[in-house]
């Protein structure tokens, strides 16, 4: 094959990143080739994004990965590659097998001809990958671009012209699997333990919910209740107006961890003393986070306890500042 010398600029597949129906700018990974070692490859844990070439005939590859975990992808560094495809093969593209996304890439040959795609299977109870898939453009003009919607997973890659130069990616669409069961009214709130020198609080951390609950309460329906802690602490906080710290981030991953791993009806004793007989505190109060299953409630208790000079409940999240010291000192 007779070679030329080919100037190029950077050309991009780019799905874009999507957070609260905006685009996000996104890191891309160092550029690989056939001549860098161990480091021909690149893997992206949360799955692949896009993809962009340079150089002489488009000879070195960056990858663009996606910014969370959405399809409960595994990926390791034992990830296997598919056989190579060039355009001097018998294959000249591959697609990942059916229920699997593309996670990494990796080229061999001269001018990165051989290329070949990682793969790895979506949680179905988190994604499904739908039939409706298509293919971008050639990547084989300075200045080409392709927008795919996040919703889309890359699933292939296909090559042509001498030296594997024009690459295109298959991407099929992607629609995320939410339970059967409808969560509302979800809040995170101060309840009034007890007041006055004479309260007596046995503080213990629990999970409660409906009978009619129980029975839908599957791992998938108590990892979707455990998102909606994170939107009612944001929502307060800002209602609060005070920034989430490493306390309150702490107070937030233990409410999530009550309600994915507590049976209901479960309690544990917190190892939390109240002293209400100095002049701050004249009232306990406990965070409690409740919603509802399909109408039923569920509320789950924790050990974060806060005090306050009279009945007013306090005007804060559970581990902020404010919240450590307005006992004692043994809170």
């Amino acid at each position: 094959m007779r070679r030329y010398t080919v100037i190029t600029i950077p050309t991009i597949f780019l799905i874009p990143v999507l957070q609260n129906g905006q685009a996000q700018a996104q890191d891309w990974q160092p550029y690989f080739n056939e001549s860098q070692g161990e480091n021909r490859e690149y893997l992206c844990v949360n799955g692949m994004a896009g993809m962009r070439v340079k150089g002489e005939w488009n000879y070195l590859i960056s990858l663009l990965c996606r910014p969370t975990n959405s399809a409960g992808l595994t990926v390791d560094s034992g990830q296997m590659f598919s056989p190579p495809i060039s355009e001097n093969r018998a294959n000249t593209y591959y697609t990942c097998p059916r229920g699997e996304v593309a996670v990494g890439m990796k080229c061999s040959g001269q001018w990165c001809d051989d290329v070949l795609l990682a793969c790895a299977r979506v949680d179905p109870s988190r994604v499904e990958l739908t039939d409706n898939c298509g293919w971008t453009g050639n990547l084989d003009k300075q200045g080409d671009e392709e927008n795919i919607d996040l919703l889309n997973y890359i699933t292939g890659v296909s090559c042509a012209g001498g030296w594997c130069y024009a690459k295109s990616l298959r991407h099929c669409e992607g629609r995320p699997v939410q339970p059967s069961e409808v969560v509302t009214d979800s809040t995170g709130a101060w309840q009034l333990g007890c007041a006055g020198a004479d309260c007596e609080l046995t503080v213990e951390e629990s999970f409660d919910a409906a009978q009619e609950v129980e029975k839908v309460l599957t791992r998938e329906v108590r990892s979707h209740v455990s998102t909606t802690v994170d939107t009612s602490f944001q929502v307060l906080g800002n209602q609060f107006g005070v920034e989430v710290t490493a306390g309150v981030e702490a107070a937030r991953e233990n409410t999530k961890k009550i309600l994915n791993s507590f049976k209901v009806g479960q309690s544990r004793s917190c190892k939390v003393t109240v002293d209400l007989t100095n002049d701050k505190a004249f009232a306990a109060w406990q965070w409690t986070y409740s919603a509802k299953i399909n109408g039923h409630p569920i509320t789950a208790r924790t050990c974060n306890i806060a005090c306050t000079p009279d009945l007013s409940p306090p005007q804060y999240l559970p581990g902020a500042p404010e919240h450590l010291d307005s006992c004692n000192e043994d809170i």
